[in-house]
Order: C-alpha cells, then sequence, then structure tokens
C-alpha cells in the first residue's frame, strides 16, 4: 500500500494524540502559532493532548518534493473548529522514511486570518 502524505497530514489535523503518536518521529520538531516556542519530544504530544480536533480541514495549492528517504509536503491549509472562524495558515512538513516507516520530523505553520493576509514575524 502507497503512503499517502495528504491523508497522513489530515489524520494529524483531525484525529489528534493518537494520530501523533502514530506519524511523529521521536525527533520531531514543530513550530505553530506564534508567540508559541519551538517545540519537540513530549512538548509536542502536550501542546496537542488538550486542544479540540478540527472538525474539518482542506489543503489547496499543495507542493510536494522528494530527496532520498526524505519527503515535503507544502500546502494552505483552512480548517474550522467548535463553530470558531475559518484558520488558514501555509503549512510545510518534513518526513522521514525510516525502519518504521514515513514519520513526520519537521512541521511549521505561518497562521494568516480569514482574509488570507499571512502575520509575518
Amino acid at each position: 500500500m502507497t503512503f499517502s502524505f495528504r491523508d497522513a497530514e489530515r489524520r494529524l489535523w483531525l484525529e489528534g494524540a493518537e494520530a501523533f503518536r502514530d506519524l511523529l518521529h521521536d525527533d520531531a520538531v514543530m513550530t505553530l502559532a506564534m508567540p508559541g516556542p519551538v517545540m519537540s519530544g513530549d512538548a509536542i504530544h502536550d501542546s496537542i493532548r488538550d486542544l479540540p480536533r478540527w472538525d474539518d480541514v482542506t489543503f489547496r495549492s499543495v507542493r510536494e518534493a522528494d530527496h532520498i528517504a526524505t519527503h515535503v509536503f507544502a500546502y494552505e491549509a483552512e480548517g474550522r473548529r467548535d463553530g470558531q472562524n475559518l484558520y488558514r495558515a501555509a503549512c510545510l512538513s518534513v518526513w522521514a522514511n525510516g525502519d518504521d516507516g514515513w514519520r513526520l520530523i519537521a512541521h511549521s505553520q505561518l497562521p494568516g486570518d480569514a482574509t488570507g493576509e499571512r502575520h509575518d514575524a
């Protein structure tokens, strides 16, 4: 069976802690919305444990690239949860293929607003 990076990313947005346990590399690093910290290890799992999951997510402008045992999956995400306003972000994920299959090793989000404006640092 072929690994679907789109499906894996979708699981991370919609399913939460269990998907992160299944798909996250042990040495993963993440940066999410500022002023949040750069996270790794248990901090990633702790940060998503109690967050409500997204009701739906749409990926647009998907770009992908492969190099040896890595895969880059870049996209614009639009998500909604708990009746909140639309959340938009430019996202970049790096996946590594090892003995245990494809695992997310790096992820970054650059949030925007409902108009599509990005909030650069």
